[in-house]
């Protein structure tokens, strides 16, 4: 609902702006936990290689959620769980490539029918003349690729987490800044045609674009 609202040119300030919203109601329940609690130890917070962690989920993340944010836009909502749903059978691959986790039969077959079920229903739309106007192949695309690094990251997590304890919010909390730092590294890939506009746009462009989301927020 809300990246159509925003429209392609605006799509990249809502996927930014989620990641503030992140950072500000997971501080208002970190921050006092830290300070009025011992929750959180200070051997948890400087545990070896633990931010080293933390930036590598925020890179992943972010680089899904600008994805999915930016192939929303004419990706029409009907579609949009199935391909939510893609998520299940890249996790599963990626477990095997990654911890080398094996599945029963009847696991595999189930993913390979939520696949095979979000290419019959999607991909026969594409060539729909009707559609043109609100669903675009390069959009679509764009939002299913956005389950691979959430599927990364969901393994990566499992890799580096899966014996220790790391409280929920101060490790979201870190993902968070991260994903938005981030965030502004993947701002000019904009430039490129497909990525939110059909022939790309300008450093100014982006910088106008930025601002009206803003505005548009506002209102």
């Amino acid at each position: 609902v809300m990246s159509p609202s925003y429209g392609g040119r605006y799509a990249y300030f809502g996927s930014q702006g989620v990641n503030v919203l992140y950072l500000v109601f997971g501080g208002m329940v970190l921050y006092p936990l830290m300070c009025c609690t011992n929750q959180i130890t200070a051997a948890e917070r400087n545990t070896p290689g633990l931010h080293r962690k933390f930036f590598i989920m925020g890179v992943l993340d972010c680089f899904g959620t600008f994805l999915a944010a930016i192939g929303n836009v004419y990706t029409p909502g009907q579609y949009q769980p199935l391909l939510n749903q893609t998520l299940i059978p890249l996790t599963l691959l990626f477990s095997f490539l990654g911890l080398g986790t094996r599945f029963r039969r009847l696991e595999v077959t189930g993913a390979l029918l939520i696949m095979l079920g979000a290419c019959c229903s999607v991909l026969p739309a594409l060539w729909e003349p009707h559609q043109s106007s609100k669903m675009r192949w390069y959009s679509v695309l764009l939002y299913f690729s956005s389950n691979i690094p959430m599927a990364l990251s969901t393994v990566y997590k499992e890799a580096s987490f899966g014996d220790a304890t790391i409280h929920v919010y101060y490790l979201t909390q870190w993902v968070s800044f991260w994903q938005f730092l981030f965030g502004f590294v993947l701002m000019p890939l904009q430039m490129i045609p497909g990525f939110g506009t059909p022939h790309g746009a300008s450093l100014a462009d982006l910088q106008r674009d930025f601002y009206g989301g803003f505005r548009c927020y506002l209102q």
